[in-house]
C-alpha cells in the first residue's frame, strides 16, 4: 500500500521522514512563489509580508529540514500542474518502490483525476510517498 504525506513542512519530523521511501520537494523561483501567494492569498497587501517573512522562512526550512533529509528528489513546480505531477509519478525511485508498469497506469489516472478536480494543489504539494 502507499501513503502520501503532503505538506509544506513534511520534512521537519525525522521520525516521519525515516518512514518515507520516496521524498519530493517542489522548487519555484521566489518571484513565482510571490505571484502565486498574491494571486491566492490576500492580493497586493500580502507582498511585503511575503518578502519579509514567508520567503525567508521557507528558505530557512529548505536550508534546515530539507537539507538534512536524505534522498530528496527536487521537482520544478513551474512547468504546470500536470507536468509536475507526471514528473513525481515517473520518478525512478518511485517506480522501484511500486514495481514499474502499474505506476505508469497510475500516473495517467492521477493526472486525469487532477484535471477533473479530484486531486488538488499539485504544484503546492511537497508530496512524499511511503509504504507503511
Amino acid at each position: 500500500s502507499v501513503l502520501i504525506v503532503e505538506g509544506f513542512r513534511a520534512f521537519w519530523d525525522p521520525v516521519l521522514v525515516e518512514q518515507m521511501h520516496v521524498r519530493f520537494e517542489l522548487r519555484v523561483a521566489p518571484e513565482e512563489a510571490e505571484r502565486r501567494r498574491v494571486q491566492t492569498k490576500g492580493g497586493e497587501r500580502i507582498r511585503g509580508y511575503f518578502r519579509s517573512h514567508i520567503w525567508p522562512t521557507h528558505c530557512a526550512y529548505v536550508g534546515g529540514a530539507v537539507a538534512r533529509t536524505p534522498m530528496v528528489a527536487f521537482l520544478s513546480g513551474e512547468g504546470g500542474e500536470d507536468a509536475t505531477l507526471r514528473a513525481a509519478l515517473t520518478c525512478p525511485r518511485l517506480a522501484c518502490c511500486l514495481g514499474g508498469e502499474p505506476l505508469r497506469v497510475a500516473a495517467q489516472g492521477l493526472v486525469a483525476a487532477h484535471r477533473d478536480g479530484a486531486v488538488a494543489n499539485a504544484t503546492n504539494a511537497a508530496a512524499t510517498i511511503a509504504e507503511p
